[in-house]
């Protein structure tokens, strides 16, 4: 399977936390959530667990317990993404933005919801890095077999605000075409 098809329990875990942020599990409380929801950590869950397995990813991550002040998911996403590959963060964080800004300025443009893996900007500033995709699966976008992502239309507008209120604003942001 390709890993891709399944959410993660990192964007399980901040989509849960970016709902409810005094969520927090333990080692222990997590293990037996894992063990009753059929979930090893080799790989991704079956599909007819995949939606049983997203109770099994709670915990805040542990860099984000031993900050001096607690930080969004989303901000330390973006955070490390821009520790590891600044450049690429940056034009990757303001593309997400733009998309994000513009699905919220028009939420029935169906063309706005869809953002193609056959568009060379997609697949270099999106794509290419996997925190842009997860950024935009926690506001509820689908990644279908072909690797286009989608905002299905009857999807809440709630969690993209959620994205965007959390968003780091970048320098040099360009028009996605």
């Amino acid at each position: 399977g390709n890993n891709e098809e399944y959410m993660g329990a990192e964007e399980v875990s901040a989509y849960l936390r970016l709902r409810l942020p005094a969520l927090d599990f333990g080692a222990a409380e997590l293990a037996a959530i894992n063990k009753a929801a059929g979930v090893t950590v080799a790989g991704p869950p079956p599909p007819a667990q995949a939606a049983t397995a997203a109770a099994a990813a709670l915990a805040p991550p542990p860099e984000a317990k031993a900050s001096a002040g607690p930080k969004h998911h989303v901000e330390q996403l973006c955070a490390d993404f821009r520790k590891r590959d600044k450049r690429g963060a940056d034009a990757a964080l303001a593309t997400v933005r733009q998309a994000l800004t513009r699905v919220i300025e028009k939420p029935s443009e169906p063309k706005l919801r869809y953002l193609k893996a056959s568009n060379p900007r997609v697949r270099s500033e999106i794509l290419a890095h996997p925190e842009a995709v997860s950024l935009l699966r926690l506001s509820g976008f689908v990644r279908h077999d072909n690797g286009d992502l989608e905002l299905p239309p009857p999807a809440p507008l709630t969690a993209v605000h959620n994205v965007l209120e959390h968003l780091p604003h970048v320098a040099g942001a360009k028009n996605v075409a």
